[in-house]
């Protein structure tokens, strides 16, 4: 059995501190009541237990409903508290992201297999610095600018992060336990996946998740590449894919919620999704098929290249060489909706700059998991503005 010493328990009492000081201060700013846009039917469909709109986001109506439970404040602030909560969570999962990086980083260093090296009872400070960093990147996280205001209103974001943040952590225990087996040319057959009810889980969260926002699914592409690159050979066992396809399903499960309640008559019941067809219209978002998808795109792709849409004359920037080129990129929409992921405006200077740190020392010392999480990041800024098409008033 694993012996832990002071330094071990002072990483957990760093997460305890990281915790409640980001809870303290998100209940601090707390929006008393109910806030803009979506919260206050997201707070009476919770309330009610009803369906929200499209897609009815089943989790978040549960979870609210239980929230809407506590004996403290309005419904209304209720609901916000469960955004708190959450939120707060999240934070502890990039402090416990960031240890386990370090630690996992400074055992491959010291080539050893399963521990940090000998204990003594003096304090390592390289191993003191650990919580230490981790504090200071999930602060700067927490206290950013979009995670800070999704953690004061009653919205479905901050518990879609912390989701995938827990998602991140468990792929990166599971990376992490099967390590040691990745040679050079790893076998396709041979050996064994270790920890694979790891991955059940992490199936499981997906499922889960979707039925808060069905953008976590964008994530599934970063843990595929991570698992196969990691053990190849789970390509070929099928009771394994079987399995975590099974615990998927489970986690979907939870849509099961949406006919049941809806039979209730709820007062918040979007789509009345007693029936498989408008079950599959609330699910699918059908009611939005209207809304313009890709046209930033589609327009640059004309813009570019002098292709008029319809009957309309090819437009003016088809001339002018590269200076057009770089005109018709300068002034696009779709520019104009990249742009709104904004590092240095979210985190400020500092933030910024521990973030540069941290992706150029995970680059040299953790590549696989680095490139993974670029990954993640990619999907979550690009196919978001592609599919979702903002205006360019609200793309900032």
């Amino acid at each position: 059995m694993k012996k832990h010493d002071f330094q071990d328990l002072l990483y957990h009492f760093y997460a305890i501190f990281v915790g409640g000081v980001t809870f303290w201060i998100y209940m601090k700013t707390l929006a008393p009541t109910v806030s803009f846009f979506d919260s206050g039917e997201l707070i009476a469909a919770a309330y009610t237990f009803g369906v929200a709109h499209p897609p009815g986001y089943p989790l978040y109506v549960l979870l609210g409903w239980c929230f809407s439970k506590l004996p403290i404040g309005a419904v209304a602030y209720r609901i916000n508290l469960m955004s708190a909560f959450f939120a707060s969570l999240a934070g502890l999962m990039v402090y416990y992201l960031t240890c386990t990086m370090l630690i996992q980083a400074r055992k491959r260093k010291a080539d050893l297999a399963s521990t940090l090296g000998p204990r003594t009872s003096q304090p390592d400070p390289e191993r003191m610095l650990y919580p230490v960093i981790s504090m200071i990147a999930a602060l700067t996280f927490a206290f950013s600018s979009t995670p800070w205001k999704q953690a004061t209103i009653a919205e479905v974001y901050a518990l879609n992060v912390f989701l995938c943040g827990l998602i991140g952590l468990l792929l990166v225990k599971w990376y992490y336990s099967n390590l040691e087996q990745i040679p050079l040319n790893p076998p396709l057959v041979k050996g064994e996946v270790k920890r694979t009810w790891l991955l059940y889980l992490v199936a499981l969260i997906f499922g889960l998740g979707f039925g808060n926002h069905q953008t976590i699914a964008l994530l599934s592409f970063s843990a595929c590449f991570l698992v196969v690159l990691t053990t190849p050979r789970i390509l070929l066992q099928v009771k394994t894919l079987s399995l975590i396809f099974l615990f998927l399903l489970l986690g979907l499960s939870i849509y099961g919620l949406i006919p049941i309640r809806a039979a209730r008559n709820p007062p918040i019941n979007w789509g009345n999704a007693v029936t498989f067809r408008q079950f599959k219209w609330l699910v699918m978002r059908a009611g939005y098929k209207d809304v313009p998808h890709g046209e930033a795109l589609q327009t640059l792709g004309r813009d570019l290249w002098g292709k008029a849409a319809g009957n309309a004359p090819p437009s003016a920037a088809t001339s002018g060489g590269i200076g057009r080129i770089y005109r018709t990129l300068r002034d696009s929409l779709l520019l104009k909706q990249l742009s709104s992921f904004n590092p240095l405006g979210e985190f400020g200077v500092i933030g910024f700059v521990i973030a540069l740190v941290g992706l150029i020392y995970g680059l040299i010392f953790q590549r696989a998991l680095s490139v993974a999480m670029l990954i993640a990041l990619l999907f979550f800024i690009v196919v978001p503005v592609i599919i979702g098409d903002p205006p360019a008033d609200g793309a900032r």
